[in-house]
């Protein structure tokens, strides 16, 4: 049984302006996905495709429209049993941001023990230490508030928080677009050693493919705010056919050669009935803009949201 599942979850959200009329956007469009145990599944796809609300719908934040999380084969989320909580952690994008600068690195860990576990005393300070050991850190930077960190080094404490009550899933929202590219790397390699050393299982949500490639086992492609192809086995990523997932592993000088065209998915997806990725897409033809594009299966678990035939044998890497 898969640890988490994403079973048909939508979610709309409407801005209201003065004077002017209501705009929605779908950020999300009936996904479903799984995710198995000791798994990093890799969710990709351009800024506003959906990702950050999909992650945030994961841990909780937020609620879906329609459809459910489930963990364990169980739905979570408010009102259901609040024991799912310390099971999923989630490591944000800013770093900066999700951490009050004034709080010492020992204040940052405290919470969640304090929250989800009963250690107290001395072993709650022996539990801070470990961790602080885990991400690369000295336990006697303990002290040292996290104005005083740089990016990375408060990036390892906001992972060590992640990992204070010992989840079964950690979602990582963009955990390396705040950092130089130096440190992207030592991030990266931490990560890996972590969930080789506990098990954990991991939802890197990222627009880099070659850090989800590093990391990840399976993948996930995102469009406007739905899935256009899932991926068993990242090994097998040149077999990616999807028009979308091909463009993302373009270098990325040729990739915008096709992103200056002034379409947009949202315009778009409000207008026709068909495939949001129409307007940029080389292969579309007319039933592409109105008939609703099902899910085929081109390999044995790989699936793709395109009615063409497409090509898989194009060395794209």
């Amino acid at each position: 049984m898969p640890i988490l599942e994403a079973n048909h979850l939508s979610k709309k959200y409407v801005s209201k302006r003065l004077f002017s009329t209501a705009r929605s956007v779908q950020a999300l469009d009936d996904v479903t996905f799984s995710l198995e145990r000791r798994q990093c599944l890799g969710i990709v796809g351009e800024s506003g495709c959906g990702k950050s609300t999909l992650c945030r719908i994961l841990c909780g934040i937020e609620l879906p429209d329609s459809g459910f999380v489930a963990l364990d084969g169980k739905k979570i989320g408010p009102g259901k049993d609040g024991d799912w909580r310390p099971r999923i952690q989630m490591v944000f994008q800013d770093s900066l941001d999700a951490v009050d600068p004034r709080y010492t690195a020992a204040d940052i860990l405290s919470e969640p023990l304090e929250s989800f576990t009963n250690l107290r005393g001395e072993a709650k300070m022996e539990r801070m230490r470990a961790l602080m050991q885990q991400v690369g850190l000295p336990p006697e930077d303990l002290q040292k508030k996290g104005r005083h960190f740089s990016g990375g080094q408060l990036q390892r404490i906001c992972i060590a928080r992640a990992l204070a009550a010992k989840p079964d899933v950690i979602l990582l929202d963009e955990p390396l677009s705040s950092l130089d590219v130096s440190v992207q790397a030592q991030v990266l390699n931490l990560l890996r050693s972590i969930k080789e050393e506990t098990g954990v299982s991991y939802v890197i949500i990222s627009h880099d493919m070659e850090a989800i490639y590093y990391l990840a086992d399976a993948l996930v492609v995102m469009y406007a705010g739905q899935i256009v192809e899932t991926l068993p086995d990242i090994q097998q990523i040149r077999t990616l056919c999807h028009p979308y997932s091909r463009h993302l592993l373009l270098p990325f000088e040729a990739r915008g050669e096709i992103e200056n065209t002034g379409m947009t998915a949202d315009g778009f997806a409000t207008e026709h009935s068909g495939c949001p990725y129409v307007p940029r897409c080389p292969v579309a033809n007319e039933a592409c803009k109105t008939e609703k594009i099902p899910f085929r299966e081109v390999l044995p678990g790989h699936f793709v949201c395109c009615r063409n035939d497409l090509r898989m044998d194009e060395a794209i890497l």
